[in-house]
């Protein structure tokens, strides 16, 4: 503990924390397909082999995604090799990670001017969920969020220099984000305008006739987009009212209202502790703070929170990964105002080891002790079949993970597996159902979690 005492010794740690954390990612990235992995998997073999390139697909059927992240495990995967498609969408993960936090280490210097609390605020974002989850797993949301936050950090750069390179590109970053997952970038962003048009000294800027032009330019293009190019896209407006309208009792709302905070304090643990206990502790001297500036934030989060904790189906912490960064930066101010920057670094010190020895040994062993081995049960198929079409009907992760495995094993010669045809002849289905109309069981695959079946039709029979 001794040795945090020093500043030039906790300026050191950060640094070698943010390096170590960083690669620490890339521990993880050669396990299985976990959770909804595959939907991004299947997406990109099937845009691979189909060569339809403005188009995101699921089982060869639109799947109201934007492809922008499919365009990027495709360009990796091209390079690394069919086999390793899940590898390629990790690394673009855990690539896309690390340039967050790049990028949040030259804002937080930029608007702060203190290099302590820009690696600081680096280490915090590179710590809880994000360093033993989300930084690494394969989904859509770490990519969304950098877009995000570079279309947020760059207002407000343009706001505090008046310049518009910085609005142009952060009309971009919003269209990257957009095509990376969905429309909610322009909600996170349309908050951050609001609230600098009221509380940034500049903020009448953005209402500068260039500065509408830009902003009518960016939202013609995601326009464009969803009327010209692609309409299949258009279903993302209906998970958004799905997400919010999802129905739910009295007594689940106010659940819901009074246990997601907790779980936003348990997604930066156990730094989030550490500020908790210094504010109730009456440690935090607020008046070290920029006011103004700490007030943006605040709002910029708080309103962007909001929703997140009212819907129901809201608590999943991808929703709110592009606010992940601000939250960082609100926690590395309040503790360093605290004075609880020694022990947060020792703390940081204890989440790295946890982090080092579930990613070296942990979670492969619960991976092998209590999930499934889908590429085994791929192979047991593929030995199992004869020489007819594979289909599935099953789009959950079970369903998904195999027909990945399935894709993966084959290899690009052979026709993507899709869901079953209106009229099919001779025909093998994936099913976590044992019976469908048309097809009889061939196979029962009891697994960990569920059941999986083969069924067959005709002459596969």
């Amino acid at each position: 503990m001794k040795w945090f005492e020093s500043a030039d010794n906790q300026r050191k740690f950060l640094i070698y924390y943010c390096l170590i954390a960083g690669l620490s990612f890339f521990s993880t990235l050669f396990l299985p397909h976990i959770g909804e992995e595959a939907v991004y998997s299947l997406g990109t073999l099937e845009m691979l082999s189909h060569k339809q390139y403005l188009v995101h697909t699921l089982l060869n059927h639109p799947y109201s995604r934007p492809p922008f992240y499919i365009w990027l495990i495709a360009a990796v995967t091209k390079i690394i090799g069919w086999q390793q498609v899940l590898l390629a969408a990790r690394l673009v993960v855990a690539l896309t990670t690390l340039l967050t936090s790049y990028l949040l280490f030259l804002f937080t210097q930029k608007i702060f001017k203190q290099q302590i609390l820009a690696l600081f605020t680096v280490a915090i974002y590179l710590s809880g969920d994000l360093l033993f989850r989300r930084g690494w797993l394969a989904y859509a949301d770490p990519t969304f969020s950098l877009f995000v936050f570079i279309s947020i950090a760059c207002l407000w750069l343009a706001l505090d220099s008046k310049r518009y390179n910085f609005l142009i590109y952060a009309i971009l970053a919003t269209t990257a984000a957009f095509l990376t997952k969905a429309l909610t970038v322009y909600v996170f962003y349309a908050v951050a305008a609001l609230v600098f048009l009221w509380r940034h000294p500049n903020g009448k800027w953005l209402l500068t006739p260039y500065s509408i032009f830009l902003h009518i330019l960016g939202i013609a293009l995601p326009s464009i987009w969803l009327i010209a190019i692609n309409p299949a896209d258009q279903g993302m407006l209906n998970d958004i009212l799905l997400t919010a309208g999802t129905p739910a009792t009295a007594s689940q709302h106010i659940a819901h209202i009074f246990i997601q905070p907790l779980h936003l304090i348990g997604l930066f643990a156990p730094l989030s502790l550490i500020a908790i206990y210094l504010a109730i502790r009456k440690r935090i001297v607020y008046q070290d703070l920029p006011k103004n500036i700490m007030i943006m934030l605040l709002l910029i989060v708080f309103i962007n929170y909001l929703p997140y904790w009212i819907a129901i189906k809201g608590e999943d912490p991808r929703y709110i990964l592009p606010l992940y960064p601000f939250f960082a930066i609100l926690l590395a101010n309040l503790i360093i105002a605290g004075k609880g920057l020694k022990i947060s670094c020792y703390w940081l010190l204890v989440t790295l080891a946890l982090k080092l020895l579930a990613g070296c040994w942990g979670f492969y062993y619960f991976q092998e002790h209590n999930r499934s081995n889908y590429q085994q049960l791929a192979q047991t198929i593929l030995k199992t079949v004869k020489n007819y079409p594979i289909y599935s009907n099953d789009v959950e992760f079970t369903g998904l993970s195999t027909v990945a495995e399935l894709e993966i094993l084959q290899g690009p010669n052979y026709p993507t597996i899709g869901l079953p045809p209106a009229i099919s002849q001779n025909a093998y289905l994936i099913s976590v159902k044992p019976i469908q109309p048309g097809y009889q069981l061939f196979k029962h695959y009891p697994l960990k979690r569920t059941d999986l079946y083969l069924l067959c039709k005709g002459k596969a029979c």
